[in-house]
């Protein structure tokens, strides 16, 4: 198993753990702000559902962006601190 520090990206397990997890708080949420003669159970459950996978979809895509954005800066140093021995190296050539 990979440690917190190598993820680089979350998957479809993450999108359906959080889809599962908003599934039960979302359809409350549709429960109490809807009126009971306009809407059948079926009907609150399916937009419980569908806000939930919504959710689930933003929340799988911040939580990508910020894995991105932290590879991105690590591999950015990388190349800075090569380059930079680069340099050292290539000093060191003239001098001889």
């Amino acid at each position: 198993m990979k440690s917190i520090k190598d993820i680089e990206a979350v998957g479809w397990g993450f999108f359906g753990i959080m889809a599962a997890v908003l599934f039960a708080p979302c359809t409350y949420l549709i429960w109490i702000s809807t009126f009971d003669i306009a809407t059948t159970a079926g009907t609150r459950i399916g937009f419980g559902f569908i806000s939930a996978t919504l959710l689930a979809g933003f929340t799988a895509w911040g939580v990508n962006s910020a894995l991105h954005q932290r590879n991105m800066r690590r591999y950015q140093a990388e190349q800075a601190t090569l380059k930079k021995n680069k340099k050292k190296k290539k000093k060191k050539k003239h001098k001889k």
